[in-house]
């Protein structure tokens, strides 16, 4: 039972490395999607209404939306690979106690 905790261990230790990425990933993806909204607002907040203005502003709001799905994508990747470490703990958890169960029966004999 100890090999199977000490084989999850190494597993989690693969999935949060798995998990950093895709949070890094997320984080920069939202942090591009805000740079997409922002310049959006401020283009609105100029007021301009030339049909070049208008057509860069509906530009920006297309590039907006698209932004926010890949940040939301991201993050739902996140999202799966956290749910992963969630459930490699478990499993650990339920080898450790196997193995310290197996450990105290040795110990009586």
């Amino acid at each position: 039972m100890s090999k199977d905790a000490l084989r999850e261990i190494e597993k989690l230790r693969v999935r949060l490395n798995g998990l950093e990425k895709a949070e890094d990933q997320a984080r920069i993806s939202f942090e591009l999607c805000l740079d997409k909204w922002q310049r959006l607002v401020e283009g609105l907040n100029r007021g301009e209404v030339s049909a070049v203005s208008q057509e860069v502003l509906l530009g920006l709001r297309i590039e907006a939306y698209e932004a926010l799905g890949d940040a939301l994508e991201k993050q739902s990747r996140r999202e799966h690979e956290g749910s992963h470490v969630a459930e490699g703990l478990g499993l650990l958890l339920l080898y450790v106690e196997k193995a310290f169960q197996d450990h105290l029966q040795r110990s009586r004999v």
